[in-house]
């Protein structure tokens, strides 16, 4: 009998666990993860991730399985499955029963750092010695890769986030926390030997790069400056591709469009919006009644704010005077004018102004976004902004590349705020300037220099240098 995973694992624990369903697949996962529904959200986030990111670079077989891995890989979980307690291993102990094979057993066995967690398992341990576990493979990589991009509720985020959250949740001194820590830096490793692989796929080409503007390629208020504008044409020369991701409204980029002679699709609204070639369209429409009700509860309070439509920027001098107007004009916005608005289908957001310091205002606009299932995200120290839960930057990445079949591991990603983290959960390679916010900064590990250094010029320089020509990763 050859020494396999399977083999050795029914060898050690001989019980085989029936299940009623003739079926492994989601059907049978929300079954046995039934009573378990954040467990459950949290894995079909990590296979929506899977199937997003490496449908383009896996083989039919190797996407196979990796999904197959990212649906069983927390099952063991359950009660019904548990034997050692160690999660990992009692899910592929039911698996190596069932017939799965060694691919798929050890990417869950390997998975987030299994490998050493067992250290302080007395059985785990002594099994996990047992089995071939050390060479890894493409696929215990992707499952890493996608179980750290994912929160315990389903959502994007980045592994850096996911670090904080899993110490906060079992606190710094518990082993699970400790082991996180100390493989770190192999995540790392991992992350770069996936980015590694798509730039040996696609090494004629550069990453396309989405970048904010507003404090991250240009001051607010300034022109670009002659060395971020000479960057992003030199890296267009050299075949890359730029895409604009900013929260201001279509009209104010345009000329920016045309300056940088940018040809493919760019991103307006915080995500709201889509420019091509001089055409700007909503994904969908945004807010409607939702909508009126929150402008209609600021107006009452007499909150300061603006609403955005496709083709202006609108308020009113009841509760937003001149000085906040001249605020947007500031930042290069076009102008506001003073009117009410008559469609609401053509409105994607509401901008707030509401300073940084007024904590109690920024809680009563998130509770107000959240009472209308919309969101609210800061987008500078002076600025709220009230947009569709479906609105984010990372929505119009994913629609862009889409549209031009760009895969979406193959892509960078340069932000300074909270309204760039979608973006920056998303891309295979995230950075933020040296000016970022503390959430932004917190959440990427990777800084270059402040917008006002040109900090934007520097990472599209670091780009073009490490990976034109299939070179290596940034480190």
């Amino acid at each position: 009998m050859k020494n396999t995973i399977s083999n050795i694992l029914c060898n050690e624990f001989p019980t085989k666990i029936e299940v009623t369903s003739g079926f492994f697949d989601e059907k049978l996962v929300k079954k046995i993860l039934k009573f378990y529904p954040k467990r459950l959200k949290h894995t079909f986030g990590v296979r929506e991730i899977a199937e997003n990111l490496f449908s383009s670079i896996f083989s039919p077989d190797q996407q196979r399985k990796l999904i197959t891995a990212t649906l069983f890989h927390d099952i063991g979980y359950s009660e019904d499955l548990i034997i050692t307690g160690f999660h990992p291993l009692d899910g592929a102990i039911f698996l190596a029963h069932h017939g799965f094979d060694d691919d798929i057993l050890r990417a869950i066995l390997n998975h987030t750092g299994a490998i050493g967690e067992a250290n302080y398992h007395g059985i785990a341990k002594t099994v996990y010695e047992k089995l071939p576990l050390h060479k890894t493979s493409d696929i215990d990589d992707a499952l890493t890769f996608c179980d750290l991009r994912t929160s315990p509720v389903g959502e994007p985020v980045t592994p850096d986030e996911r670090y904080k959250e899993i110490i906060e949740r079992y606190g710094k001194f518990h082993y699970v926390s400790q082991n996180i820590m100390k493989w770190k830096q192999e995540f790392n490793n991992i992350t770069q030997r996936i980015i590694k692989r798509v730039n040996d796929i696609y090494s004629d080409n550069l990453p396309w790069l989405f970048i904010d503007i507003d404090n991250t390629l240009i001051v607010p208020g300034h022109d670009i400056s002659k060395i971020n504008q000479d960057a992003i044409h030199s890296y267009l020369t050299a075949g890359g591709k730029i895409s604009l991701a900013t929260g201001k409204h279509p009209q104010a980029i345009k000329s920016l469009i045309g300056q940088l002679n940018l040809d493919t699709h760019q991103i307006s609204g915080n995500g709201a919006v889509i420019i091509s070639e001089n055409h700007s369209e909503p994904i969908e429409d945004i807010l409607g009644v939702q909508g009126m009700k929150i402008q209609n509860l600021l107006y009452r309070d007499k909150i300061p704010h603006a609403i955005y439509t496709i083709d202006n920027i609108h308020f009113s001098t009841e509760c937003t005077d001149q000085e906040h107007i001249q605020m947007l004009i500031d930042i290069n916005e076009p102008r506001p004018i003073n009117d009410l608005i008559s469609n609401w289908d053509r409105v994607f957001k509401i901008l707030i102004f509401a300073n940084h310091k007024n904590i109690s205002l920024e809680k009563f606009l998130k509770h107000l976004a959240h009472l209308e299932n919309l969101t609210s995200v800061r987008t500078s120290s002076e600025f709220v902004e009230i947009m569709s839960k479906a609105t984010s930057k990372a929505t119009a990445m994913k629609y862009i590349l889409t549209h031009y079949k760009w895969p979406m591991l193959y892509t960078a990603a340069l932000g300074d705020s909270e309204n760039d983290l979608s973006i920056l959960r998303t891309v295979g390679i995230p950075a933020v300037v040296g000016n970022a916010s503390v959430t932004a900064s917190h959440a990427v590990p990777f800084a270059v220099s402040s917008c006002k250094s040109n900090g934007a010029a520097e990472f599209i320089n670091l780009l073009k240098n490490n990976y034109l020509g299939g070179k290596q990763c940034l480190k």
